[in-house]
């Protein structure tokens, strides 16, 4: 859909002065205390930085997307608009079971998952880093915990950190 901003800001007089722009969705207010995304206090020096820490349920999970940031722009140059390339930030896993025989899974899980990281902003997009804890995802496979596949059903999608050394 069509993104806006509110309340609208405008570009400074002197075409010399120049921002930076970094941008993330889903949107999350630094002021107010969120246990799974928080954004760096705006008086911070330097880039932004976001701290994810990823939610235990599947269904809190969310997909996060952030911008290569768009530095040292003026009016001039971009006819006063700002066009964000958002990128997705996390890993998607969607575990499917396939059995043209019917089987019954009883039990799943992704293990050693890491909990929590930053993301930092970089000139030419953003990085992840100082990874904190680990946890073990599994999906809720229903009131009898075991779910009957007879042809192809898909029984999690997850949204976690990247990080290709760590989960198993």
């Amino acid at each position: 859909g069509t993104w806006s901003y509110s309340p609208v800001m405008y570009w400074p007089d002197n075409d010399t002065d120049k921002l930076s722009f970094f941008a993330y969705a889903p949107y999350t207010n630094e002021t107010v205390s969120n246990a799974n995304l928080a954004i760096s206090s705006n008086t911070q020096v330097g880039y932004p930085t976001l701290t994810y820490t990823v939610p235990l349920a599947e269904a809190d999970q969310i997909d996060l997307l952030a911008s290569t940031p768009l530095l040292n722009q003026t009016h001039s140059k971009n006819n006063g608009k700002v066009n964000f390339n958002l990128k997705h930030a996390l890993t998607k896993i969607v575990l499917k079971v396939r059995s043209e025989i019917g089987i019954k899974v009883t039990a799943l899980s992704i293990n050693s998952v890491p909990a929590k990281a930053v993301l930092t902003f970089t000139d030419s997009g953003f990085d992840w880093g100082s990874y904190t804890g680990t946890q073990t995802f599994a999906p809720s496979l229903g009131a009898g915990k075991d779910i009957a596949v007879n042809a192809t059903a898909t029984l999690a999608t997850f949204y976690l950190l990247p990080n290709k050394d760590a989960a198993t």
